[in-house]
């Protein structure tokens, strides 16, 4: 969850995706609109999905998560997680000292949510211009206030 902005809702408003996290009363008044416009959105409950990924990783904000592990969090096998990671789709993870030769990638609590969360919009058949999309403002929204783990 971003603060208490509980949805994201995507739609096309004929040029271009929007993507934009919203409280309860928000959606029903953008809903509202886009009836009007005969528009279908894309709306995801966050707070669900959240929960889900809390019972799935645990509630520490502070673990960070390997490949595999963000892999599982998006429902994804390795390959495809890491073709994500080189095509820039998910967020760079931090690189810290590993024993021998190279680096250690780890994804924080908030980059393996997002994980979850892209997931979840490429099972359900979104595009990926519109995931980019949902990405990049899912990302600029956590920078701004970035994931809670409070009571759901």
């Amino acid at each position: 969850m971003i603060g208490d902005k509980n949805y994201l809702i995507a739609y096309n408003d004929g040029e271009r995706t929007i993507v934009d996290l919203v409280d309860s009363r928000e959606l029903h008044c953008v809903l509202g609109e886009l009836a009007r416009e005969n528009n279908t959105p894309f709306v995801l409950d966050l707070s669900a999905a959240f929960a889900g990924f809390v019972r799935c990783v645990g509630a520490d904000s502070t673990r960070t998560f390997t490949m595999p592990e963000v892999a599982a969090c998006a429902g994804v096998d390795q390959h495809k997680a890491e073709h994500w990671a080189r095509r820039g789709i998910l967020p760079s993870p931090a690189a810290l000292p590993a024993r021998g030769s190279g680096q250690l990638r780890r994804w924080t609590y908030e980059q393996a949510f997002l994980a979850a969360v892209l997931g979840c919009l490429n099972r359900n058949g979104l595009q990926w211009k519109a995931i980019r999309s949902i990405q990049e403002g899912y990302t600029r929204a956590m920078e701004r206030e970035p994931v809670t783990t409070a009571a759901q």
